[in-house]
């Protein structure tokens, strides 16, 4: 797994726009055309990141939904946002969910940022609670206590004034792999979500067999291509009949159902991200689901809405 380092500098407004759509989706930016500046800088991996930018301008930013979830921490100066029709207390760390935010600020202002893949956040709850299929739904963006709010900011200062600054820190795979996990534990802690009055997993819960863990990442790295229950048993060190077991035994289902919910949550993270000419049938075309009624029958059974209504957000 590779790391990035990027850093930008600009008072270009057309210039940013374009390096911010590189990272996200569905931004619109409108900036004061006689007054603007950007420093922004990012460095982490496919599963998180941390940020760092410095707005000299008033405007105002709107995102669409994004298949990650964003925490940021003012250190200087004000903006105002919203989730949906819902205001945030940027005063405080805030939790951006993969919904669709909107911001505005008169003056210059500096945050700190966060930045982590919910698919993953949902593969680490699944596998700490012992939970196959659990998804996490946040239900504020305020931490839930000042204690834990300190222990957030003490965390997220770790990892950028130490982790990610140090290149040979950051490209270990270890370390990098411990500083997730840390960030994602204290995310779920921290912010209001659907998994902190849930049981601790059995002991052991995360510690997944060797061959239950080779063959998901095969199943994450090879996602969008055909895959072949003879090429997860293969990249397993398993026979096919012996995959089967293990996972019927570990996680409570097969691994073409597990490969089938892996592709149901990316379809819905690209009708939520979804680009102008999009359809239902197309993304579910592009994650394999080839009879768009049965799709449609199967996204309504996992998420409680029809994808139509995933798309229109």
């Amino acid at each position: 797994m590779g790391t990035f380092r990027t850093a930008v500098s600009t008072t270009d407004s057309e210039y940013a726009m374009a390096v911010l759509n590189d990272m996200y989706s569905g931004v619109e930016m409108e900036p004061h055309p006689e007054k603007f500046g950007l420093d922004l800088s990012a460095v982490g991996d496919e599963r998180f990141a941390i940020l760092h930018e410095q707005w000299t301008s008033s405007g105002r930013f709107q995102m669409e939904p994004q298949p990650i979830v964003i925490v940021v921490e003012v250190t200087e100066g004000a903006w105002d946002c919203s989730i949906g029709r819902t205001p945030v207390d940027t005063t405080r760390p805030s939790l951006f969910p993969a919904a669709a935010a909107d911001a505005s600020w008169q003056d210059s202002f500096t945050v700190n940022g966060t930045q982590l893949d919910a698919r993953q956040i949902n593969t680490f709850a699944a596998d700490h609670f012992a939970t196959p299929g659990l998804r996490v739904a946040f239900t504020g963006s305020a931490p839930v206590s000042m204690s834990l709010q300190r222990s957030w900011e003490a965390t997220t200062a770790f990892v950028r004034d130490n982790v990610v600054t140090e290149e040979a820190l950051l490209s270990n795979d270890l370390i990098r792999d411990r500083a997730f996990e840390i960030l994602i534990s204290c995310l779920l802690v921290t912010f209001p979500n659907n998994t902190l009055d849930l049981p601790a997993g059995h002991d052991g819960a995360r510690a997944l067999p060797a061959a239950v863990r080779r063959a998901i990442g095969y199943m994450e790295e090879h996602l969008s291509e055909p895959i072949r229950l003879e090429d997860l048993a293969g990249a397993a060190r398993l026979s096919p009949r012996g995959l089967q077991d293990v996972f019927l035994r570990i996680l409570g289902t097969s691994p073409t159902r597990y490969l089938r919910g892996l592709r149901m949550e990316a379809a819905r993270a690209d009708l939520r991200a979804a680009k102008p000419g999009d359809t239902v049938a197309t993304i579910a075309h592009r994650w394999g689901f080839v009879h768009v009624p049965r799709f449609a029958a199967a996204y309504r059974d996992a998420f409680g809405e029809n994808p139509s209504e995933t798309l229109r957000g």
